[in-house]
């Protein structure tokens, strides 16, 4: 397991670093040789036509954020132990779940117990700091649109599509909003 955790650090780091000279305009030149990324390297995913928010969907989205946030770890959780049951050809993609199963994910693993978390837990800090990122660049959309390209060259290097992506459906939206409702919300 060492040398997985040492891996995901190194793709961490690998990804910051890549994102902050992306961010910094650097050109990519180090030692006088052109420095490139391996995500670099990586065919860019497929263009998919977006819309950005309007103002006041950005509006709605900030006024939802500050209920979801408290929930995002459990909800998160939710979402990938429901996606890996659903595709789990996805779950074999992650280094540090591909051994275990659905059930092994949702509580400790006798080897991670020392650091009190199991590679989903690991993984899902991650996911919500990125949402997080985007919903506070949310009046930056270009900015989020930049962040995301670089998030998801990394995620399609490992095989992981947009087309293999789950798109958040009514029925899960709705499931979200029922298992945490707003306290302000009437049913």
């Amino acid at each position: 397991m060492g040398n997985q955790s040492s891996s995901s650090s190194s793709k961490l780091r690998h990804f910051r670093e890549s994102w902050r000279r992306h961010k910094n305009g650097s050109d990519g030149q180090k030692n006088g040789g052109p420095l490139v990324s391996t995500a670099d390297k990586v065919r860019p995913p497929p263009q998919i036509s977006h819309k950005y928010f309007d103002a006041d969907e950005v509006a709605q989205l900030k006024e939802c954020w500050s209920h979801m946030e408290g929930h995002l770890h459990d909800i998160l959780s939710d979402s990938f132990l429901e996606l890996f049951a659903e595709k789990p050809d996805i779950k074999d993609k992650f280094f540090e779940f591909r051994n275990y199963t659905i059930e092994d994910l949702r509580k400790h693993q006798p080897e991670a117990e020392a650091n009190g978390l199991n590679a989903l837990q690991r993984h899902v800090p991650r996911v919500s700091r990125a949402i997080t990122k985007v919903v506070k660049l949310m009046d930056r959309p270009a900015n989020a649109a930049e962040y995301l390209h670089v998030l998801g060259k990394i995620h399609h290097q490992m095989g992981i599509t947009v087309s293999r992506a789950k798109h958040p459906d009514q029925p899960r939206i709705q499931s979200v909003h029922t298992e945490y409702p707003r306290s302000d919300h009437k049913s």
